[in-house]
């Protein structure tokens, strides 16, 4: 019974150390995320930028200025493209994470119910143990 004790303690400190673990990866996936997103968004910002300055230029209605404004404008498409991507990619990576945590903590739950039923039952067989010893 103290050997049963013994191995849901150890299983209980695994438990947290996993749950501190995908918490922390957790963690870090949503900076990851916010730091892509912000790049992106400064990509997207400057090829904008690029984008208004070269509409100038094509009232102009030169060769030049024409292939600049249609460089601009698939740089800004391909930007947002990728933003996309990576957001999509992102989101379900965080909703994976999400999962695994909530299935961890479950079982963190459950390990302890587990534990504190065996550490009733064996307070009792110990209650049992005594007062047959006291007959």
């Amino acid at each position: 019974m103290t050997n049963q004790i013994h191995q849901l303690h150890r299983e209980v400190e695994t438990l947290h150390i996993e749950l501190a673990a995908s918490t922390e990866r957790y963690d870090q996936q949503v900076r990851k995320y916010s730091e892509r997103k912000l790049k992106t968004k400064e990509k997207l910002h400057k090829a904008r930028q690029e984008k208004r300055k070269s509409a100038m230029f094509v009232r102009c209605q030169s060769t030049a200025d024409v292939y600049l404004f249609i460089q601009v404008f698939l740089v800004c498409f391909h930007f947002r493209e990728l933003f996309n991507q990576e957001k999509n990619k992102l989101k379900n990576e965080v909703a994976k994470l999400k999962e695994e945590l909530t299935l961890l903590k479950a079982m963190f739950v459950k390990e302890t119910e587990w534990k504190l039923q065996l550490e009733e039952n064996y307070k009792r067989a110990m209650q049992e143990k005594r007062d047959l010893l006291a007959q």
